[in-house]
């Protein structure tokens, strides 16, 4: 069983391994002066690729790009958002978390398929596209609880503004900065242990003290946490 913090640092990771997959790294402050220029063409240019795709390579992976030059990176019970720009004929996204880490790639749309190729490496990643995103999953048989856990608690986390929301039917949610994690949880009073997706179990000690929830991973920082009212 993995144990609680190594979970947490394994999903962002993750988050921002796939913001990555199909896209150079670009830092370069010359790009991004062209990027903002291109911004008002991008309004016109991005109903091309407005819409959710989904990997070919790895299903269940998806790229969202919304009208208002938002959108997500979703996979395995986690989002993470992004903003860009789209010069109708390449895309380049900045990490929702850190503005100032940006991916460009060059793409092409032939009628419900994306390529999105690596302006470094050409490195070509097709998606189809989708209506939407799946839908949350909940167990049927699921039955409230009188977890002491549940409700919205806020706090920090790796200096990130975090709020972790227990609802009574075993399901919650992570939300920092512009991640979001979903999981299930059980809670034996003294320990709480999460599920994300298809990853191992992850547990941790917590005390309650009043309004404030301690959360203690065996390999982590303490997490202190106030109940938002």
């Amino acid at each position: 069983m993995k144990t609680f913090a190594k979970v947490l640092a394994v999903l962002m990771a993750l988050a921002l391994m796939i913001s990555l997959v199909a896209c150079g790294s670009n830092d370069s402050k010359e790009e991004k002066k062209d990027d903002a220029a291109a911004t008002e063409a991008a309004t016109e240019a991005a109903a091309t690729i407005v819409g959710t795709w989904e990997s070919t390579d790895a299903p269940g992976s998806f790229y969202v790009f919304n009208a208002d030059g938002t959108g997500a990176i979703a996979a395995s019970g986690f989002s993470i958002g992004f903003t860009y720009t789209d010069d109708g004929a390449a895309v380049t996204i900045a990490n929702g978390n850190d503005a100032s880490q940006t991916q460009k790639c060059q793409y092409a749309i032939d009628g419900d398929t994306l390529t999105l190729t690596d302006e470094e490496t050409q490195t070509a990643l097709t998606y189809k596209r989708v209506d939407s995103l799946p839908e949350e999953t909940v167990d049927p048989d699921a039955t409230e609880n009188n977890s002491k856990l549940v409700g919205d608690w806020e706090g920090e986390q790796n200096s990130i503004a975090v709020i972790y929301t227990f609802n009574a039917n075993g399901t919650g949610v992570m939300k920092g900065g512009a991640t979001t994690v979903t999981y299930t949880y059980t809670d034996d009073g003294a320990t709480v242990t999460l599920t994300i997706g298809d990853q191992e179990p992850a547990s941790a000690s917590y005390t309650i003290e009043g309004d404030k929830l301690t959360i203690q991973p065996e390999d982590g920082e303490e997490i202190v946490l106030t109940k938002k009212q």
